[in-house]
């Protein structure tokens, strides 16, 4: 028999002695139902990277035109989220499924943390200037009816200049 290395040792310590006894979801064996840390913290910064999208508004309507204002970014809020939950309930069945803590699954889980903190913006902007075209400017971002207003262009040829006020 071949003799196991110290990665398959320690992946292996985390296994309950009587596999039988876990609980089963749609044919797959759970590694148990309790949270670990790592889970935790992907959780901590999903709801943070939620929290930077409404931070994002940056101010709280004040009178109703700024309301009615500030819910043409609905469309937009709610699928970046919706992409955000896409990511979040793939690695959440993936730990429980597998529940691995071993180096590289860490590293993994902390590459796709970064990776969705970083482009949380990028992402509301994609989205803002599909819903601005989709909608001919009846929704999405202010600041893309108002390029629009001062250049009169409604095409995609110039939509990296459109998405420039973003990135600056």
């Amino acid at each position: 028999m071949k003799e196991m290395n110290a990665r398959h040792k320690e992946i292996s310590s985390a296994l309950p002695v009587d596999l039988d006894s876990l609980p089963r979801l749609h044919g797959f064996r759970l590694r148990g139902m309790q949270m670990t840390r790592l889970e935790t913290f992907i959780d901590a910064a999903f709801a943070f990277a939620i929290s930077m999208l409404v931070i994002a508004a940056q101010q709280i309507p004040d009178n109703i035109q700024t309301l009615l204002s500030a819910f043409k970014n609905v469309p937009t809020f709610v699928c970046s989220i919706a992409v955000l939950g896409i990511f979040w309930r793939g690695h959440w069945l993936w730990s429980r499924r597998y529940g691995l803590e071993d180096g590289v699954s860490i590293l993994i889980s902390w590459a796709m943390i970064v990776t969705i903190l970083i482009f949380i913006y990028p992402l509301k902007a994609i989205f803002g200037a599909m819903w601005y075209f989709l909608s001919s400017g009846q929704l999405g971002p202010a600041v893309l009816a108002s390029h629009h207003r001062i250049t009169g262009e409604n095409d995609f040829c110039n939509l990296r200049a459109r998405l420039d006020c973003y990135f600056r």
